[in-house]
Order: structure tokens, then C-alpha cells, then sequence
């Protein structure tokens, strides 16, 4: 597929609102997770993610699906691992937020391959984790439709257009 032809797809309404909330759910269902392996405790990890306060903005998952989009789109399997490349970023992005976060986080270096390995090998989106994001994006992806416009989304598809014809310049 063309860069421009996946900026098309990618960014319209439907595509758009679709995997910022994927995004979303992947980053937060992701933060449970490794707070509760940093804390093996239950009750502290819901304290620990009330305390911490992480959350992703809409802006870093349209970078992220443009960064995706411009690396991989030519590949021949490009459609099938997209999904695969977003929910990795968003856990990568998620445990760089949480060990810049937590001060509390004793020796973090080997907590961080732990988990990037895992995400590389793809065994840390478990089974439970993806229960919870089925159930969870039927019910966020009716207000993420409402809340991304036609107009937003062909805003958002022209500027990420021109950011393409800028870069290769």
C-alpha cells in the first residue's frame, strides 16, 4: 500500500476514531498490568494508578499511527500487523510513562527489558487483558465515533498529508 493511500484509510472517521480508542484502552489495560507486576499487590496497584495520574492524548496516537503508516505500510502484510504495531507502541509508551513516573520503582532497568521482551515476543497481551479490551471497546467506541467529526478527521488526514510531503523534501 502507498503512504498516501494508508494516510487516506487510516485517518478517516471510521479508522480514526477506531484505533485512538484501541490506543487508549491498550495504554490503560497496559498500565494495570505492569503496576501490578511492579507491586505484586492488588490494592496498591489501584492506589499507584490513582496516584499516578497517566493518561495518553489523542495527538500522540495520531503520531503514533502516522510513525506506523510511514515504517511498515509497504510491506506486504502491512493491514494484518498494524493493529499488532499500535498495541505494541502503546504498551512501549505506556512503561516509559510509568518508570519515568514512578519514583517508588527500585531498579527499573531490568523491570523494563522484562517487559519489552515480553511485548517483543508477544506474550504480554495475555488472554485476560484482551477480554477486557473487547468488552471495553464496545463500550468506549460509540462515544470515540461521536467525538471524532467528519470534519476533524479529513482535518487531521490533510495535515498528516502534508507532514508526508514535508518529510520527503
Amino acid at each position: 500500500m502507498k503512504i498516501e493511500e494508508a494516510i487516506e484509510k487510516y485517518y478517516s472517521k471510521e479508522s480514526l476514531a477506531k484505533n485512538i480508542c484501541k490506543y487508549q484502552l491498550y495504554y490503560q489495560i497496559g498500565l494495570g498490568n505492569i503496576v501490578l507486576e511492579s507491586t505484586q499487590d492488588l490494592e496498591e496497584t489501584v492506589q499507584k494508578i490513582k496516584e499516578l495520574k497517566l493518561d495518553v492524548s489523542s495527538q500522540m496516537v495520531i503520531t503514533a499511527i502516522y510513525d506506523i503508516i510511514v515504517e511498515m505500510c509497504e510491506q506486504d502484510d502491512f493491514e494484518e500487523v498494524f493493529d499488532k504495531q499500535l498495541r505494541n507502541l502503546a504498551f512501549i509508551q505506556v512503561l516509559s510513562d510509568f518508570v519515568k513516573a514512578d519514583k517508588e520503582l527500585l531498579n527499573p532497568k531490568p523491570f523494563v527489558q522484562m517487559i519489552v521482551d515480553r511485548i517483543k515476543e508477544d506474550k504480554f497481551f495475555n488472554y485476560n487483558m484482551q477480554e477486557q479490551f473487547d468488552v471495553d471497546l464496545k463500550v468506549m467506541l460509540p462515544s470515540m465515533m461521536f467525538n471524532i467529526t467528519e470534519e476533524l478527521s479529513c482535518e487531521i488526514k490533510a495535515n498528516m498529508l502534508e507532514v508526508y510531503r514535508l518529510d520527503q523534501q
